[in-house]
This record gives structure tokens, C-alpha cells and sequence, in this order.
């Protein structure tokens, strides 16, 4: 089991270096459009097979929700959240958070037409568009702080790090988390919802968020953008707790969802880490927790 876990999270180290690298070329060569094109398309990609995942879940567990609205009003989502990509005009204009914004109305409206013109009249009408407009919400959380950590500041270079930034300090208190928890594992944390999270291993979160985050703003960061100093540790110490706290949360948020659907992994993509959402659920939350971060406290 770890040796696959191993594996599967190699093979993601490798495609996010090549999608990391490759957005920076293009987001350098390509003037007529904003930093973070490729990542963009990533992110989407990766919102639908999450989407997908959540709906098969849903229906499992007896709820009858659309995948057609689902994916569409996701594609919506990735439209609008990415908006100063597509159009650094408008995206300019709008904001990232504009532009998510847009992108959750526009889903929400296209899912009331389709229950109202398409789908069968039932007692549970209700019930069916609060789980379509709850996707759209949960997935949107993720892609809007894509967006924002990409155009930070403006810069090609640092809005990069800031999205690895997030991605390096919640994956890092993930790991913590896991072996701290195997091998010191004592007092559950949440036994209601999740059997396996244990307060060891969450004491180990702390400690390995704040590893991850020192290293992105102290050694990666000066690398790439040329700035010695980049953050004071106060700063770092206080983003890796954050984003940790909020990873937690974000996987406890996914754990409800498989409690209620009664499944062990939200789908089989990966061997030994289960499905997209089983890999992002932390991010979810971690990414808007990190864009508060910037916006309040830039340092």
C-alpha cells in the first residue's frame, strides 16, 4: 500500500514539474494572454474529473444528480475563475474574485434552467439542485485561488511560486500528517468522521506545513525571482499553520462527503491515494485560506 501511495505521488511530483515549467515558458513567450495558461487547463481538467467523482459518489448513495449540469456549470466555473488569463483586459477589470464570481452565477442560473425545462418534476427537486449548486461551490473554492496565486503581484515568476507555495506547504503537511499518524498515532481526532486522522498526527501537520512553507519563501522563491529576503519567519510560520489548519479542514470536509456516500476513496485514478478529490480535497480549502493570507497579511 505505501509502496503504491509512493508511486502515485512520484508521478504527480513529475507532471506538476512539467506543468509548472511549461506554464512558465508559455506564460513568458505568449504576451497575448495572462500567466498561468497551461495551469489553467490543468485545473480544469482536474475540476471535472473532481466533479465527476463527487456526482458518482452522490449517486451511489441513492441522490439523483445530473453529471451534464455538473460538468457544465464546472466549465463555467473554470471560464470565469480563469478569467484574467483568457482576457487580461477584462480579467484586469474584474478580478479573480469577480471572475469566480461570474463564473458560480452563470453555473447556478444554468442549473435552475435545467431542472426547470428538462428535469422530471419530483418532491425531491429541491434536494437535486442544492447538491448540483454545493458541487459548483466546493470546486469553485479551488479554482478561484488558482487564478489569484498565478497573477500575484502581477509577476510571471513569484505568481508561480505562490501557487507552488500552496501546493508544497499543505502537500507537506499531508505527509507529516500520514507517518506521524502511523507511527505515533494514539488519540483519534475525529472519530465521527475519519477512523485514521489522529491528533499525533496533526500536531505533525503543524510541523511539516511549516517545513514546506520555509522552504518554497526561503529557498525556492530567492531562486527563481532573485529575492534574498522574500517573507520574515514570523510571516512563514504563521501561512504554513494556516494553510495546515485549513487542509485539515478540507479533508475533513471530503471525509463527511464519503461517510455519507458509505465509499472508501472518491474513485480508483490513482493507485494507493484513490481518486483526484482524494489528492485535492486539502487544497480546497488550503487555496482560499492562502489567498486571505495575501490579501490581509502580505508581509
Amino acid at each position: 500500500m505505501l509502496s503504491r501511495r509512493l508511486l502515485s505521488a512520484a508521478v504527480i511530483i513529475v507532471l506538476m514539474l512539467a506543468v509548472i515549467w511549461g506554464d512558465y515558458y508559455v506564460s513568458r513567450e505568449w504576451t497575448r494572454f495572462g500567466p498561468g495558461l497551461l495551469i489553467s487547463l490543468v485545473t480544469t481538467l482536474g475540476a471535472m474529473l473532481s466533479t465527476s467523482e463527487l456526482v458518482y459518489m452522490w449517486r451511489s448513495a441513492g441522490r439523483a444528480v445530473s453529471m451534464r449540469v455538473t460538468m457544465f456549470g464546472t466549465v463555467l466555473l473554470a471560464v470565469g475563475a480563469s478569467l484574467p488569463v483568457w482576457h487580461p483586459t477584462l480579467g484586469e477589470q474584474a478580478g479573480w474574485f469577480g471572475g469566480t464570481f461570474l463564473g458560480f452565477f452563470l453555473a447556478i442560473c444554468a442549473a435552475a434552467l435545467y431542472e426547470v425545462l428538462y428535469m422530471p418534476a419530483t418532491e425531491r427537486m429541491a434536494d437535486r439542485l442544492i447538491h448540483h449548486i454545493f458541487a459548483f461551490g466546493y470546486i469553485s473554492l479551488l479554482l478561484g485561488s488558482v487564478s489569484f496565486h498565478r497573477q500575484l503581484f502581477g509577476d510571471n515568476g513569484f505568481g508561480l511560486c505562490a501557487v507552488i507555495a500552496v501546493i508544497t506547504t499543505v502537500k507537506c503537511s499531508d505527509a507529516a500528517a500520514y507517518f506521524t499518524g502511523r507511527l505515533l498515532g494514539r488519540h483519534k481526532l475525529a472519530p465521527r468522521v475519519s477512523a485514521g486522522k489522529t491528533i499525533e498526527g496533526a500536531l505533525g501537520a503543524f510541523i511539516g506545513g511549516i517545513l514546506g512553507a520555509s522552504l518554497i519563501f526561503r529557498v525556492i522563491v530567492p531562486l527563481v525571482s532573485g529575492i534574498d529576503r522574500v517573507q520574515s519567519w514570523t510571516w512563514i510560520v504563521c501561512y504554513g499553520a494556516v494553510l495546515t489548519i485549513a487542509g485539515m479542514l478540507g479533508d475533513l470536509m471530503e471525509s463527511i462527503i464519503k461517510r455519507d456516500a458509505a465509499c472508501k476513496d472518491s474513485g480508483g485514478w490513482l493507485p494507493g491515494l484513490g481518486g483526484i478529490l482524494d489528492v485535492v480535497d486539502s487544497l480546497i480549502f488550503a487555496g482560499p485560506a492562502s489567498c486571505l493570507n495575501w490579501i490581509f497579511f502580505k508581509g
